[in-house]
Formats: structure tokens, sequence, C-alpha cells
């Protein structure tokens, strides 16, 4: 009567980036969770995507009455300090062609704010910098000056 008990192993790496991997005996299985969820932060986010698509007058709700949908809009909308209240009414009042898009939309939010976290993989903004700066000025006056001697030369 010798069952063998399924050893894991689990291998954290980095905070708040984390990469699994459970080890069984019999075969490997592999799971991959690259980047933490964060409940509060993802529900802010899903607020917003839906209250967007809302604004641009996409049907975020299940129901096909416009006075139901409305209805189900204006409770959204009061939950915009409430994000954990999120997830209840995505469950009880999305529209189901919207699930995946926001699925998608979300871990790309996620992605890019865990990214951001560190120089390495932050989205490469240096011309933006240059432009933003006193460089732009400088590159303007010298492009001014060369234009004026052209001009009475």
């Amino acid at each position: 009567m010798g069952v063998k008990a399924h050893r894991m192993e689990i291998l954290f790496l980095h905070w708040p980036k984390k990469l699994i991997f459970c080890k069984e005996l019999h075969g490997n299985i592999e799971i991959a969770m690259k980047y933490q969820q964060l409940e509060n932060l993802e529900s802010g986010w899903k607020w917003k995507y839906l209250v967007k698509k809302h604004r641009e007058g996409e049907l975020i709700t299940r129901y096909i009455e416009a006075s139901a949908a409305q209805e189900a809009v204006d409770v959204l909308l009061s939950l915009e300090n409430e994000p954990v209240l999120v997830n209840g009414w995505i469950d009880k009042h999305m529209n189901p062609e919207l699930v995946n898009r926001m699925k998608q939309t979300i871990r790309a939010r996620r992605k890019r704010h865990f990214n951001a976290e560190h120089q390495h993989t932050r989205k490469n903004r240096s011309i933006w910098n240059l432009l933003s700066g006193n460089v732009w000025l400088v590159l303007r006056s010298v492009a001014v000056k060369r234009f004026l001697k052209r001009l009475f030369s």
C-alpha cells in the first residue's frame, strides 16, 4: 500500500515578478506565471476599461433592454472607489463578447506596469526626453541662425 506523494518544487525568482515551476515525480508540469496579479490594481484597470468602452458607445452589459443596461452601468459608475466590487459586477453584468478583449488589455497593462519598474525592461523614451528638454530650444535657435545667415548672405 505504498502511495507515493508527489514532490513539488517551487522556485520563486525576483519579486514582484515571479516564475513558478512545478515538477512532479511522474512527468513535468510547468506553470509559468510571469507577472503577479494585484487584485485592487487590476480591478481599477478593469473599471477604467469598461467606463472607456461605455463612453465610446460600446455595449458593455449583457442586457438588450436599454433601461436594464443603463441601471447596470450606473451601478458600475458608482463602484469607482470600490475596486474589489468591480469583479462581482463583471461576473454579473458584463457583455460576454468583451471578456477576451478585456483580458488581453489587462494582461498587456500588467506587463507594462511591471516592466516599468526596472530600467532594463522600461520602454526607451530617450527621444522624448531630448525633445522635451532644452535640447529642442538649442536646435531651434541653431536652425534659425542658419536660415538667417543664408537669407542675408
